[in-house]
């Protein structure tokens, strides 16, 4: 009796396994491809520099095509903002940070405007489903990360 609850075991182990690497086999196919900075990311620091006439509202847009998942995010934030952005994906969700880098300790590194900062995300291997995400903004000023979008999302 013995026995066979030891091979039960070692089977219901041996197929959770299995299942568990066909998953991360999956997940394996999705990857960061790139981002393309845009809006107030573009500008000449100092150059022309402007305040946003009009403010944008903070934005975030998914869309799939083909199996390449693009995630547009939009950012009212203070011009002349130095920012690094970072990427990845991990059991089913979509991790995407972007961090203001400035180090007041070194200088300002703002001018006094506020500006609209825009990324494009692309991701390569989605499939129409349900996906999560977590959008988060890490802020220097108040030493602070900042959940700027949570959720999921359905691509289709």
């Amino acid at each position: 009796m013995k026995r066979l609850l030891f091979i039960t075991l070692i089977v219901i182990t041996l197929i959770s396994i299995s299942c568990e690497n066909q998953t991360n086999e999956k997940s394996a196919n999705i990857e960061f491809i790139s981002v393309q900075p845009g809006g107030c990311n573009l500008r000449n620091l100092g150059a022309d520099i402007k305040s946003t006439l009009m403010e944008e509202p903070d934005t975030l847009h998914f869309s799939l095509i083909g199996d390449t998942l693009h995630a547009f995010v939009g950012i009212n934030y203070i011009c002349c903002a130095p920012f690094i952005t970072e990427s990845e994906f991990n059991n089913d969700t979509i991790f995407i940070s972007i961090t203001d880098t400035c180090d007041l300790t070194e200088g300002n590194c703002y001018c006094r405007c506020r500006c609209y900062y825009t990324w494009e995300f692309e991701f390569k291997g989605f499939e129409p489903k349900t996906y999560n995400y977590l959008i988060t903004l890490y802020n220097p000023v108040p030493e602070e990360t900042l959940i700027f979008r949570k959720g999921s999302v359905y691509l289709n």
